[in-house]
C-alpha cells in the first residue's frame, strides 16, 4: 500500500513533456552480399528527425544504404508505453519509404514496426528498432522487393547530447515480379 501511495505521488508531481524533437545522423560501413557476388564493403549514411507531441510522433529519414541505393522515409508513431524520448519507452510506427536503386528500379511502399528504448541508468541505455517492409513492385513493374530491418544499439546521454553505437541489419529481397513473368 505504501508503494502504491508513493507511485501515485510521483505520478501527480511529475511534469509530462508536451513537445520533443530529436535530430540524428550516423555513418559506417555495410557488408553487402548477393547470390552472384561475395561480400563487399560499402559506405552508408543516415539522417533522421523526430517530432513528438504528447503520444503522437512524426519522423523523417533519408540516407544512402550503398553507393547505388538512396532512400527517403516518413512515418507516424504512437507512444505505447513511456512518457518521453529520453526515458524508457515503446513506440509503434507505420511509414512509407521510397528506395531509389540505381541500375534496377525505384520502389515506394509501406512499412511498420516498433522502437524500444530501455534505460539501464539515468545516463546509459540500449535501444532497438524493427521494421517490416511490405512487398512492393518497382516503378517499371519488372522487380518487387520486401524485407525487414533490425537496429540494436547502446548509448550514453550527456545533457542534451546522446552518443552511441548501433548495429544495423537489413534483409532486403529482390525478385522478378510475378506480373512480369506471366
Amino acid at each position: 500500500k505504501r508503494m502504491a501511495l508513493m507511485d501515485q505521488w510521483l505520478a501527480l508531481n511529475t511534469k509530462t513533456t508536451l513537445f520533443e524533437a530529436r535530430l540524428g545522423g550516423s555513418m559506417g560501413d555495410v557488408e553487402e552480399t548477393t547470390a552472384e557476388s561475395p561480400i563487399s564493403k560499402k559506405q552508408t549514411t543516415r539522417y533522421e528527425a523526430d517530432l513528438l507531441i504528447k503520444m503522437i510522433g512524426l519522423s523523417g529519414e533519408m540516407g544512402r544504404l550503398a553507393p547505388h541505393q538512396k532512400f527517403t522515409a516518413g512515418e507516424l508513431q504512437l507512444m505505447i508505453l513511456g512518457s518521453s524520448l529520453q526515458s524508457t519507452h515503446l513506440r509503434g510506427m507505420y511509414g512509407y519509404r521510397k528506395l531509389e536503386w540505381e541500375g534496377v528500379t525505384d520502389f515506394s511502399g509501406p512499412y511498420y514496426g516498433g522502437y524500444l528504448t530501455l534505460y539501464l541508468f539515468n545516463f546509459l541505455g540500449v535501444d532497438g528498432r524493427y521494421q517490416y517492409f511490405a512487398k512492393t513492385k518497382g516503378t517499371n513493374k519488372t522487380y518487387e522487393t520486401y524485407g525487414e530491418a533490425l537496429t540494436l544499439g547502446a548509448f550514453v546521454d550527456i545533457s542534451f547530447l546522446r552518443l552511441g553505437a548501433k548495429l544495423y541489419r537489413e534483409n532486403l529481397r529482390l525478385q522478378q515480379s510475378s506480373a512480369f513473368l506471366n
